[in-house]
């Protein structure tokens, strides 16, 4: 079994025993692990035209205390702008009500 798959059975198995799901700084070292969004930006990922990536992405951005606040709106922007050459409305929409 790869790696990934087998990490995200762990998170998996984690989220359903009740004891395991209370370790919340755990869950949070697995997923940095499995899903490392730093590497990702909101403009890219309009390009992949999957909300849930944009989503978790998005989120990411909104608790990375190492971006300043002029950053992260420059990300939101050409995101927007990115979204709006790709006809993805939802993503547009869903910008404009956040900045």
């Amino acid at each position: 079994m790869e790696p990934d798959h087998l990490l995200t059975s762990i998170r998996v198995v984690c989220m359903n025993h009740p004891r395991v799901s209370a370790l919340d700084h755990v869950l949070h070292l697995v997923d940095d692990l499995l899903f490392p969004s730093a590497r990702l930006t909101l403009p890219r990922c309009v390009l992949f035209d999957s909300p849930r990536l944009f989503l978790r992405v998005l989120s990411a951005l909104d608790n990375d205390a190492n971006r300043c606040k002029f950053e992260k709106q420059q990300q939101m922007r050409l995101a927007m702008q990115a979204a709006a050459q790709r006809g993805q409305l939802w993503t547009v929409q869903l910008l404009y009500r956040r900045r």
